[in-house]
């Protein structure tokens, strides 16, 4: 049987990590990068399918709610999020104003768009005293939020996503 060299050894030892190394390297190149921005990669997804939406701001929109949605729909997406105020819905304790929110709503479906409604923004009669001047403050009783809460549920049930 033929002795392997010294030099010949040495060499070998050296060169397969460096084999080794090129081809993990190469292996990691042809590898598919994974995409968390691909249908298959969202886990419990809060939508059946992967969907696009924009936020947009049609409260008031000065009469151009159709244009803007146009062109939401013009950009492909499915979506639209917009801001339901319960300021501008409940102006008054029991005062309720759909007007604004039926109407984005029907121009919204009449475009084959669904809507994203986000609540928010207490009225000055449901805030604490110390809280008049807060951009966004918290309802002064968690019964008069979940009670506006309930109503647009109630209102636009099926409607909304």
């Amino acid at each position: 049987m033929r002795r392997i060299s010294r030099r010949v050894y040495i060499a070998a030892l050296l060169l397969l990590p460096l084999v080794a190394l090129i081809a993990f390297a190469g292996w990691r190149y042809i590898e598919p990068r994974s995409d968390p921005f691909k249908a298959n990669a969202i886990q419990a997804p809060a939508f059946p399918s992967l969907t696009y939406g924009i936020h947009a701001f049609l409260w008031w929109d000065g009469g151009i709610v159709g244009t803007h949605l146009d062109w939401v729909r013009r950009m492909s997406f499915s979506h639209v999020k917009q801001s339901f105020a319960w300021r501008d819905i409940e102006p008054r304790p029991g005062n309720w104003d759909w007007r604004q929110s039926d109407r984005i709503l029907d121009e919204t479906e009449g475009r084959g768009l669904r809507l994203i409604v986000r609540l928010g923004h207490v009225p000055f009669w449901a805030r604490q005293a110390d809280q008049q001047a807060a951009l966004d403050a918290p309802p002064a009783d968690i019964g008069q939020w979940r009670a506006y809460c309930a109503a647009v549920a109630s209102r636009y049930r099926d409607r909304v996503d």
